[in-house]
């Protein structure tokens, strides 16, 4: 119940404050953040010439996300309650964002840019 209405309490002040990459609750075992979520695919003109590999050298599959490079390979993160494993990098310069992997470039694109609260589980 404790962790539910920390992340309602999130929600609201992230929309209260409406703005991005700002952390609204922390403590010792997550944080709590809006951020900009994208996805992409396995093709070589979103990722590089090893598109089915990721940064970490694991192989692309559900449940994979691209994340700033302060989040440790192997981390956990949290998007509307479902759970991604940090094994992915995003470009430096989009540094401030995350990036969901999807199985087609018709889902990445569907799924477009959106704001969202983060978890990001230490």
């Amino acid at each position: 119940m404790k962790y539910i209405i920390t992340i309602l309490l999130a929600v609201i002040l992230g929309v209260l404050l409406n703005t991005s990459r700002t952390i609204v609750v922390q403590n010792n075992n997550y944080y709590i953040k809006t951020a900009t979520i994208t996805g992409y695919s396995s093709t070589e003109d979103q990722t590089d010439s090893t598109p089915f590999l990721t940064a970490s050298q694991k192989q692309v599959k559900k449940g994979i996300i691209a994340c700033p490079r302060e989040i440790p390979f192997g981390s956990k993160v949290e998007i509307e309650g479902k759970a991604y494993i940090c094994e992915d990098r995003m470009s430096k310069k989009f540094n401030d964002r995350f990036d969901i992997w999807f199985e087609s470039t018709e889902e990445a694109l569907e799924w477009g840019r959106q704001t969202k609260m983060v978890v990001v589980y230490k």
